[in-house]
């Protein structure tokens, strides 16, 4: 009997009266208890109404628990039992699964993270067997159930401190996902959230196991992401970012950034649906300090694979335009100029809704231009502008300048940053270094930067002005390799844009020059006052020679007292 007011979930595995709370059942009780009445029990357990079925199931997991916690000989039959209570009832209607679900989740996650191995290896193959059939099993429109049933894998990913069971949940996620990817839809979020994880684990191994099958999923299966929504597109991304941000293996850096250009190719494209409308909830960030990924630390040279050469193959179209770098100034705007016409009619405005798809991936690509390992920082620039060059004439002056102010402005608030940190350096060869290091990045961002403004200047004759007082920064600044870069880059930016400018453009122009000028001449008068001073105090200890007394003299108009000449 149960006391009023208490749950059956208090009551030990064997609560009978006069006995212990682990006391055994009477021998005749157990003797008339026929097994084939008991798997009854379970298999028409699908009868029991909506809240009954919740306390059965409910009081199953107590019971498992309870059979789960000796260390040494743990019984599984309750577990076993749970599985198949699961699958009986999955045809209920979906707020009475949701509430056996919510259940059987936190039950799920807890054995996976138990501290036996075997205990947890088993509970996590549960859930698979569970969430196989799940998958089987069509979804409803505007339904997240999938999303739901998949997210003890996330719980258990983030909260198991074993190796095994981290690799066994990826394995098992990987196995589902690809054997029913047409039948994925909004579990895809909790998919990539899976994926996500792994990318900072600290096992190469897992980080590897994870990313082949991202890989695969991109590559075959990308079209799968975004058919039920579009915001789905965003989750991949940001998975794809995470990778970037890998310590252990350069070869899933760089591949990473390559399908970074796969996935903005497909955006410009509109091959991932409607981008007019923003997911519940959601708000467009468009910071880049909602996008900070620091490297955690340095990883492993290598060289790119094999893989990575086959997606920047695939991706070819996307990076037909001309490098910065090797193009001539002159040749900028009449470069590519015709390429992106061929991206589709689709116009990229600062609405949220665009801002949402886009800037996780541009502001992502921002920020790994500093990534300490060159090639990753080399290639993620490279993307970065080709993405911006190619797709560029589907933007609106107002999407330039969000891009402007929120992806390509901040790479040089870092490169302020490290300047005054550098100046503080007490060690010689990381000093220099450092410089090195800036004095690269800077070069190329702004030949960039001056090279899209050359390209689309029509568009974005707005960014004129703030890309004139950024070189003029630039080519003010006591650090001498970052003032000779906004010069170069001014000089540049004359000759691109020669042939376009208007009388207020020109006029812009010159000012800059000549407020560049005034900014860099050197202070003639304070100079010599700091001279004549120190004549006087020569010339009072009588320490002032006959060279130093004559140019003294003809700076001043007057000679020391007491000059000899020799």
């Amino acid at each position: 009997s149960v006391e009023p007011g208490s749950s059956i979930n208090d009551m030990g595995l064997h609560s009978v009266p006069g006995g212990g709370r682990d006391a055994l059942p009477p021998a005749e009780v157990m003797r008339s208890v026929d097994p084939d009445e008991l798997d009854r029990i379970f298999v028409h357990s699908s009868r029991l109404n909506s809240d009954a079925i919740v306390e059965f199931v409910t009081t199953l997991c107590t019971i498992a628990r309870e059979e789960l916690r000796p260390v040494d000989a743990p019984r599984v039959f309750s577990l076993t039992k749970i599985v198949e209570i699961a699958a009986h009832n999955m045809d209920r209607i979906r707020l009475v699964w949701a509430r056996i679900w919510a259940v059987l989740s936190d039950f799920f996650v807890e054995v996976g993270c138990a501290p036996n191995l075997q205990v947890a290896m088993y509970g996590v193959d549960s859930l698979r067997q569970l969430a196989t059939k799940f998958l089987e099993r069509d979804e409803l429109a505007n339904y997240t159930f999938q999303s739901d049933f998949l997210r003890p894998f996330c719980v258990v990913m983030r909260r198991s401190k074993a190796p095994e069971i981290r690799e066994l949940v990826i394995r098992c996620v990987s196995q589902m996902v690809l054997a029913r990817v047409a039948n994925v839809k909004s579990g895809w979020k909790s998919v990539f959230m899976v994926f996500t994880t792994a990318a900072a684990d600290e096992s190469p191994q897992i980080v590897r196991l994870a990313f082949d099958t991202v890989e695969k999923i991109v590559r075959e299966h990308f079209h799968y992401i975004t058919e039920t929504e579009a915001a789905t597109f965003t989750d991949c991304v940001n998975c794809l970012i995470a990778y970037t941000n890998n310590p252990h293996s350069l070869d899933v850096a760089l591949n990473s950034i390559a399908f970074l250009r796969f996935c903005a190719l497909q955006l410009a494209a509109g091959g991932i649906g409607d981008v007019e409308k923003l997911p519940e909830g959601a708000v467009a960030r468009t910071s880049s300090a909602a996008f900070r990924i620091r490297p955690r630390g340095d990883a492993a040279a290598g060289d790119v694979t094999s893989a990575a050469a086959a997606a920047a193959t695939s991706l070819s179209a996307a990076t037909s335009a001309s490098k910065a770098s090797t193009t001539a100034p002159g040749d900028v705007a009449q470069s590519n100029h015709t390429t992106s016409a061929t991206v589709g009619s689709l116009r990229f405005t600062d609405k949220e809704q665009h801002m949402y798809y886009w800037f996780p991936l541009l502001a992502g690509l921002s920020e790994l231009t500093f990534d300490p390992r060159p090639q990753v920082r080399t290639s993620a620039l490279d993307v970065l502008f080709d993405t911006l060059r190619f797709h560029g004439g589907s933007f609106t002056p107002a999407f330039w300048l969000r891009v402007f102010d929120s992806v390509l402005l901040p790479i040089f608030d870092v490169v302020r940053a490290e300047i005054t940190d550098t100046t503080t350096f007490t060690d010689e060869r990381r000093r220099a270094e450092a410089d090195r290091w800036l004095y690269a990045t800077c070069t190329r961002t702004l030949q960039y930067i001056v090279d899209l403004v050359a390209q689309y200047h029509a568009g974005v004759e707005p960014l004129l002005a703030r890309l004139l007082h950024l070189l003029l920064g630039f080519a003010t600044r006591p650090h001498a390799e970052l003032a000779a870069v906004g010069v170069a880059a001014l000089s540049r930016l004359t000759l691109a844009l020669a042939p376009r400018l208007d009388e207020p453009g020109w006029r812009a122009l010159l000012d800059a020059y000549a407020e560049a000028a005034r900014e860099t001449l050197p202070d003639v008068a304070g100079l010599m006052q700091r001279r004549s001073a120190r004549f006087k105090k020569d010339d009072a200890e009588g320490r002032v020679g006959a060279g130093a007394a004559w140019a003294l003299c003809a700076v001043s108009g007057r000679c020391p007292s007491g000059f000899r000449t020799l």
